[in-house]
């Protein structure tokens, strides 16, 4: 797990957790807020509730990382429908940069 965490502040890279649901696919993604990787940001996305953003430091981002990858399935998911409906993914990919915006018109 520390090797992502190193990776995220070195490189311009966020980390994704999707997991599905019977209810719909819940998206995580974890960013560095800064080179010495001791602030990250967590941008969480359900479909019922929009996006929810926080800053947990690195110790909590370890053991949430360590938590969910862990467990063998999603704590709510139906055991009898587990093979079909558990689609967890985690992933390294990079940051797209937003395009700005030409203000010399």
């Amino acid at each position: 797990m520390e090797w992502v965490l190193i990776e995220l502040t070195h490189e311009n890279l966020a980390a994704e957790y999707r997991s599905s649901h019977l209810w719909g696919t819940k998206r995580t993604q974890y960013t560095a807020e800064n080179p010495r990787g001791e602030a990250f940001s967590k941008h969480h996305y359900d479909a019922r509730v929009g996006w929810h953003t926080e800053t947990p430091d690195r110790d909590e981002l370890r053991t949430e990382l360590v938590n969910k990858l862990s467990r063998s399935r999603p704590e709510t998911s139906d055991p009898d429908l587990d093979a079909t409906c558990r689609r967890d993914r985690f992933v390294l990919k990079p940051i797209r940069q937003r395009p700005q915006q030409d203000n010399t018109k």
